[in-house]
């Protein structure tokens, strides 16, 4: 570690959120295996929403969806399902696009996706990552991306010779942002995100820590980068480290709700329930979108997918999950093991183009008039173009439906 360290030179980027942590009980950077479209590479879901990496830009989207769903529980006859929703991107400008982003610390779990109704797209057996790199963003000099003490943080790598005047970072769909004592402050229409002013150090031969004076660059009004007005020794490595703190975001953590539950003969649990489902928004900035699927602007950020989760028989290592669903919204209602130790699922979904085999007994959607199955107004599960009965069978792993 010590022989690595001598020759690259690093910054790093610490996330925080106000509410205790960015990331869930463990970061879980997912690959795109042809789930999602071709040029988006990692999604890690945070508390507030959803970062996508892409190959030059990393883009966040954040929204209110927990708090709307709570108000529209607890006021059913308010404005069903409506959320506030605001991208916004990291930029690396002049970056190498193409550049190779790979997983890091794999982890003993994986994902298995059934959201489409061409079974080619199916992807079952998606491993997960702790962190990510990408290689030669910029020449000499690497992206990572992982947890550390449940924050988020990135870091640049350098080589020796790679100059930290290549690393700059416009930031799009902002409404402002602003250097304020040092620390960098983002605007978004849920609230500030500040970069506090980065504190940076150098590890000499001997293993020692030398401090470093660093500060923000700002160009242009929203292009950023980082000034060392004492210089620093190139031959060294080199430690940037600003925090990140969203703090007055208003966001909640409330995106999944259980709904049914079984066990295996293993003794292994099952739950199912409703995922908010993923989708990557055309432009950065502010919108009001739908629980539904529909919104305004970004094509249908959000709906509700089926979610199965299998643990180890004593509940403490979560071994699969699986989402199940269309474009519309889905609901289950019951789930059993059967005697070959497959997981059937009964649920309802309100999708023309939910994911069926071609032996199924019923392979249309015939839907019906709109109904909201959990009462008026409730906000949480709409079918828009009606419901069918559905039926699906996973293998005992999960990857094969």
């Amino acid at each position: 570690m010590k022989k690595y360290l001598s020759s690259v030179f690093i910054i790093l980027t610490i996330m925080r959120l106000c509410c205790p942590n960015v990331l869930y009980a463990q970061a879980e950077f997912i690959p795109n295996k042809g789930q999602w479209q071709q040029d988006l590479r990692f999604l890690l879901k945070i508390r507030h929403g959803d970062v996508w990496l892409s190959g030059n830009k990393t883009t966040f989207v954040l929204s209110d969806f927990g708090n709307s769903l709570q108000k529209n529980v607890s006021h059913p006859h308010g404005n069903p399902g409506k959320a506030k929703i605001h991208c916004y991107e990291m930029e690396f400008l002049g970056a190498q696009a193409s550049s190779n982003t790979e997983g890091t610390g794999k982890l003993g779990r994986y994902h298995n996706y059934y959201t489409s109704p061409d079974s080619r797209k199916w992807q079952s057996g998606v491993p997960l990552f702790s962190g990510t790199v990408q290689k030669n963003l910029y020449p000499g000099i690497d992206l990572y991306w992982k947890e550390s003490d449940e924050k988020l943080k990135y870091e640049f790598h350098l080589k020796p010779g790679a100059s930290p005047e290549q690393i700059r970072i416009r930031y799009n769909g902002l409404e402002s942002m602003r250097l304020e004592r040092g620390s960098l402050v983002l605007e978004t229409s849920l609230g500030s995100i500040r970069e506090q002013k980065p504190v940076a150090w150098q590890i000499s031969r001997t293993g020692n820590k030398i401090p470093v004076r660093c500060r923000f660059r700002l160009s242009g009004g929203d292009v950023s980068g980082f000034d060392f007005p004492q210089g620093y020794d190139p031959s060294l490595p080199l430690i940037i480290d600003p925090i990140l703190v969203f703090s007055s975001f208003s966001g909640s953590r409330s995106d999944n709700w259980g709904f049914t539950a079984t066990y295996a003969e293993e003794s292994s649990p099952y739950a199912a329930g409703i995922a908010l489902g993923p989708r990557f928004p055309v432009t950065p900035g502010a919108y009001s979108g739908s629980f539904a699927g529909d919104s305004v602007g970004i094509n249908a950020y959000a709906t509700y997918d089926i979610g199965i989760l299998k643990f180890n028989p004593s509940g403490t290592e979560l071994l699969y999950a699986t989402y199940l669903g269309g474009s519309e919204a889905e609901a289950p209602a019951s789930i059993v093991v059967d005697k070959d130790s497959n997981l059937v699922v009964l649920g309802s979904s309100g999708s023309a183009n939910y994911p069926v085999t071609a032996s199924a007994f019923d392979t249309s959607f015939n839907g019906g008039s709109q109904v909201e199955p959990y009462g008026p107004g409730e906000g949480v599960v709409e079918f828009r173009q009606g419901s069918d009965i559905v039926v699906s069978k996973l293998s005992k792993d999960g990857k094969n439906l």
